[in-house]
């Protein structure tokens, strides 16, 4: 008897039963979706024979690998690890319930320096394998290949970071690296603001071109490693499940803060006393150092609900206190962090590096809002009660401590954030500065060519006014206009030393072959526009 007889007889037997067998009596089970990738992968922590890649699922799956399309070719399995403080957003106003989010990283050894590798990661789920297309790793550049870098900061989901990014690609094509000078996100513990958030505004999906607005941002990730630096939207207060996400990070306090999250989506150099928080990375011709170089931001009032830069306010109990915009890890004499910082200077990796670079989020220098108060621990004044807090710009950490030291180390540029404009200085003696930071909206420029005064000073009398300067950059230094094509003019029809519009963003380029870095900008409300270049400056002491 057929395997076919058998199952008709045994069908026939229950119909005498009275047992039907319709289509319609069997268990109904949906099709389990085919798995997806919740990010394309990315590089980290290039060695000089090697490098990591890095992506992310939302289920734990197995096998996760990278395929390396060498010959044999190659597949090297990666490590899983579960985010452990990612949470999600009820949509019905609750309390923020926790995401499911894994992690797989794989190092790709073996790599032969100046040699790009094609590559693509894979992740089983139960019953389907997400795959991401093809793209290119390299391990360490070698001294002396060029190499192109894109200066950025402050993406924070705003509204032009996605147009930016593909007027990079457009412009310059593949960049070799993504130095970036913190603000990558608004809440750091909001896991859509990475991977989904629902209006295509997340950071990765910008950073890797799947964005799914007007424009669809670039692949870069996927080909470039990313530097970043902690900044003040990188920080939470302490895990509270009680809480919603912004009202942990409003809670950063000194003692009462982590980047837990940052810390375990990334992977970068460790050895320091700062561990991931402050690095330094040699990369081609350039050793960068990235610093731990932030502080919380208060609102100015002293009549609101909240902790303010300036002081607490009357109604706050002493254990709600914010102690205004401390430093979230010190730069003064004798930390742990400016004695690494000059060790790492006298190195002699960095005295023998072609260029210097160094970012920080903080805006040391700058022309926007929040220059002022300048970077000072916060003061309390004696006998305030509740306490205020001053900001003498004779004890600015930046310029008693830092600014001297890389300029005897002879470091060429810094790229700073924070003020979501663009505005450079020359420092002396080599050093520039440089805020490439208006790229997905802008809070204002505030000089003395426009009239504009910053909106944040101090709300009440008792404070000296002379460490509050209503514009222009608080030190003194002098602004440079953009020496290719000015982009916004006084009344009186002089260029402006800075670029702040919410309709033309600005992204930034270190090209190590010619020396220089090159500014670039693109009207994002002209659909006909291309990205033109109105600024570029040549790094070097010759």
């Amino acid at each position: 008897m057929t395997v076919r007889s058998i199952v008709h007889s045994a069908f026939s037997f229950l119909a005498i039963l009275g047992w039907t067998t319709h289509a319609a009596a069997q268990p109904a089970f949906e099709a389990e979706p085919p798995a997806q990738l919740l990010s394309q992968p990315f590089l980290q922590l290039p060695r000089a024979n090697s490098i990591n890649v890095v992506w992310f699922t939302d289920f734990r799956g197995i096998d996760h690998r990278v395929d390396l399309q060498t010959t044999p070719p190659r597949v090297i399995a990666a490590t899983t690890t579960q985010l452990s403080s990612v949470f999600g957003d009820d949509p019905h106003g609750g309390l923020p319930y926790r995401r499911d989010i894994y992690r797989h990283e794989a190092i790709v050894n073996e790599l032969e320096p100046g040699v790009r590798y094609a590559y693509r990661v894979a992740s089983h789920a139960a019953a389907s394998t997400a795959r991401s297309p093809r793209y290119e790793l390299a391990a360490l550049p070698p001294r002396g290949q060029p190499l192109r870098i894109l200066l950025t900061s402050d993406h924070q989901l705003k509204p032009m970071v996605a147009a930016n990014l593909t007027q990079v690609a457009a412009t310059v094509g593949r960049v070799d690296a993504v130095f970036m000078a913190g603000d990558l996100i608004n809440v750091a513990d909001r896991a859509s603001e990475w991977f989904d958030d629902p209006r295509g505004r997340a950071f990765f999906p910008n950073l890797q071109g799947v964005g799914s607005g007007d424009w669809p941002g670039a692949p870069i990730l996927q080909h470039a490693p990313l530097f970043p630096t902690i900044g003040n939207h990188e920080v939470m207060g302490p895990l509270d499940d009680a809480i919603s996400l912004d009202m942990r990070f409003a809670a950063v306090r000194p003692g009462g803060f982590n980047a837990t999250t940052y810390e375990e989506i990334f992977s970068l150099p460790s050895e320091g006393p700062g561990g991931e928080r402050y690095y330094a990375q040699p990369f081609g011709d350039v050793f960068l150092i990235s610093l731990l170089g932030s502080r919380p931001w208060r609102p100015p009032s002293l009549d609101g609900p909240a902790p303010s830069k300036y002081g607490e306010p009357d109604q706050l109990s002493p254990g709600k206190w914010g102690s205004g915009e401390f430093h979230l890890e010190s730069l003064e004499p004798g930390s742990p962090q400016l004695d690494w910082l000059l060790a790492t200077l006298s190195s002699p990796t960095c005295r023998e590096a072609r260029y210097k670079v160094l970012i920080l989020h903080q805006s040391v220098h700058g022309l926007g809002e929040n220059s002022v108060p300048v970077f000072s621990p916060p003061q309390a004044r004696d006998g305030s009660d509740p306490p205020r807090y001053d900001y003498p710009r004779a004890h600015d950490t930046w310029t008693q401590h830092v600014e001297p030291a890389l300029r005897a180390a002879q470091v060429d540029l810094v790229l700073v954030g924070h003020n979501h404009i663009w505005n450079r200085f020359e420092l002396g003696e080599g050093l520039h500065l440089l805020e490439s930071s208006n790229v997905g909206n802008s809070y204002g420029c505030y000089c003395e060519e426009n009239g504009r005064h910053r909106p944040f000073l101090p709300p009440e009398p008792g404070f000296n006014l002379a460490d509050y300067p209503a514009f222009g950059d608080p030190h003194g230094a002098k602004p440079v206009v953009p020496n290719v094509r000015p982009l916004q003019f006084a009344s009186n029809g002089l260029p402006l030393p800075c670029v702040a519009s919410n309709d033309t963003t600005i992204f930034s380029v270190l090209d190590t072959q010619r020396g220089c870095v090159t500014s670039y900008a693109y009207d994002t409300t002209d659909p006909n526009a291309k990205a033109f270049v109105f600024d570029e400056f040549f790094l070097g002491r010759n």
